[in-house]
């Protein structure tokens, strides 16, 4: 049990070592953190003295308001350094030095109220010449107290990183001892426990190869009470059996001899069974091939029930397909009952543009440029129609081909067709596209999903009557997706039926003004066709749509 003792014990004080090196080091990294968190706080009072240095000339210079409350928020935040600096030094000395410094601030701050305060009723010429002394000397206070309080914080600064520096010392200098009281002590346990196997291992050696030579009467006779008298006793144990086995196996061959002139009477008599049980199996083998020939002929039946079978199910099949087809002409007609739908809101920006063309016309402003630019917005927002058109006829078909294409141009081009529309009815929006987030889709249900959500917007906006109402787009890069929300402040969506927006022919807006189809077709464009996620939330004064694909 020696051995198995000692093994033990070099485990614990591995086990004990490793322990305390990771209670040292954690113990170091506490203090290292608290030194480094230190000597931040004495670089941000550093550069918040010469900040409001510089706060001070320029108030000084100008006697400005701004000036003024600017100088009095630096102070407070020095204050508020200093108190922090309170925490994070715990040496006496340092502990001394932030007492002057706060000294310093108080009477830094008494002297910056006197001079604010001072000169504010009217004086007469020789008051205004005392007054104008006594700002002087207050000046020069302000600054001896500014050099002091530099002066001090430059010793803070120093003794922020003499504290780090002593923390990684004592750090690695700890680290050290432990693993050096580590090693000196496996190396002893390691070569006690050495020693004691290597004259155990020679003793076991020297038996085995006795014992192995034919000698089943020796014996190791190991004395003490580890593991090694437990095997010698083992091979003691086993030379005695082997010396047992040996003869009985010498009176088993003796037996066997015999054993064996009974097998070979008995082989005769089992040459004659032999052919007895042959001449049966013959029989038996007849019989067989009979039933083999009747299976074969049930087999051939099976088959041919089996193919009637399989006919059958590939009918079945067949009408399945059928109905699914047919299932789908009918989602296809019932989109294009939708296309009324997905163009009125085109339509209105058609119309909002024609109407700019009479007003322009009218007011003089109607050149051959604005003329062509009107004609491209209209022939654009014309084959977005168009498109629209082959866009549902084509939905849930198995033949559109997928494509990578950036996000930005695709909300670039949904905001140059609606852009017109929002901006006759005083309606902001902005865009912001962060990284260069791209989809792998279909570019024109995207755009179709975009103005889906940006019409909604401005149709709310209009009906509550937002005071500057605003739309904000913003695309981004998340996790590997890009995201892409729609914000409005038109003060967001009725709980109880926020639930209920992406169901079909669910709709707010009045009759005739909306089917509730778009917003129910945007989430199977995301979600079926793109494999996307749309969804809907109140924050702040509006909603917000999130697409994720």
């Amino acid at each position: 049990m020696q051995v198995r003792k000692a093994l033990n014990l070099t485990v614990s004080i591995s086990a004990l070592a490793v322990g305390l090196v990771v209670f040292v080091l954690l113990s170091m990294l506490f203090q290292v953190e608290r030194a480094m968190k230190a000597g931040e706080v004495a670089d941000s009072i550093v550069s918040s003295v010469f900040e409001r240095s510089t706060l001070r000339d320029d108030y000084l210079r100008t006697k400005s308001e701004r000036a003024r409350i600017q100088l009095l928020a630096k102070q407070q935040e020095i204050g508020r350094l200093l108190h922090i600096a309170e925490e994070k030094f715990w040496r006496a000395e340092d502990k001394a030095i932030i007492v002057e410094m706060v000294q310093d601030h108080q009477s830094t701050q008494r002297l910056f109220t006197a001079v604010m305060t001072s000169g504010a009723a009217p004086l007469s010429p020789a008051q205004a010449a005392i007054h104008s002394e006594m700002e002087e000397r207050l000046h020069t206070q302000i600054i001896m107290r500014a050099y002091e309080t530099v002066i001090h914080a430059r010793d803070l600064q120093q003794a922020g990183r003499r504290q780090l520096i002593s923390s990684l010392t004592m750090a690695g200098g700890s680290i050290a001892g432990t693993i050096v009281l580590l090693a000196v002590a496996v190396f002893v346990n390691g070569w006690t426990v050495g020693r004691t196997v290597t004259r155990r291992v020679a003793a076991l050696r020297d038996g085995a190869a006795t014992i192995g030579a034919g000698n089943l009467e020796h014996r190791i006779s190991m004395s003490g009470d580890d593991e090694f008298v437990e095997v010698s006793n083992a091979f003691d144990s086993m030379a005695a059996n082997l010396q047992r086995s040996y003869r009985e196996l010498e009176k088993e061959i003796a037996q066997r001899r015999r054993a064996e002139e009974a097998l070979h009477k008995n082989q005769e008599e089992l040459e004659l069974r032999v052919a007895e049980r042959t001449e049966e199996l013959e029989k038996i083998r007849q019989e067989l091939e009979r039933q083999n020939e009747r299976l074969h002929g049930a087999f051939h039946d099976l088959k041919v029930e089996s193919e009637n079978r399989l006919q059958a199910l590939e009918e079945l099949r067949q009408k399945d397909r059928m109905l699914i087809q047919q299932g789908r002409l009918a989602a296809m007609g019932e989109m294009l009952s939708h296309i009324a739908h997905q163009w009125r809101q085109p339509l209105n920006v058609v119309g909002l543009i024609t109407q700019q063309l009479a007003m322009d016309f009218d007011c003089g402003g109607l050149d051959r440029h604005a003329l062509q630019l009107h004609v491209e917005k209209t022939m654009r927002i014309l084959g977005h129609l168009s498109q629209t058109i082959n866009d549902f006829t084509t939905f849930a078909g198995p033949d559109r081909a997928r494509t990578v294409f950036q996000v930005d141009e695709v909300i670039s081009r949904t905001i140059s067709l609606t852009e017109q529309s929002f901006r006759s009815q005083r309606i902001k929006m902005e865009v912001t596209v962060e990284g260069s987030p791209v989809i792998d889709g279909y570019p024109n249900e995207y755009v179709q999903v975009l103005l889906n959500i940006l019409m909604n917007a401005r149709d709310v906006l209009l009906e509550r009557n937002v005071g500057n109402p605003l739309v904000t787009v913003r695309a981004v890069t998340e996790k590997g997706k890009a995201v892409v929300s729609i914000r409005d402040n038109a003060g967001g969506i009725p709980e109880e039926i926020v639930e209920k927006i992406f169901d079909p022919y669910f709709t707010t807006k009045e009759s005739g003004k909306g089917t509730g189809i778009g917003l129910f077709m945007s989430k199977t464009i995301i979600e079926k066709n793109m494999g996307g996620r749309l969804t809907a939330r109140n924050v702040g004064d509006g909603a917000e749509f999130i697409i994720e694909v």
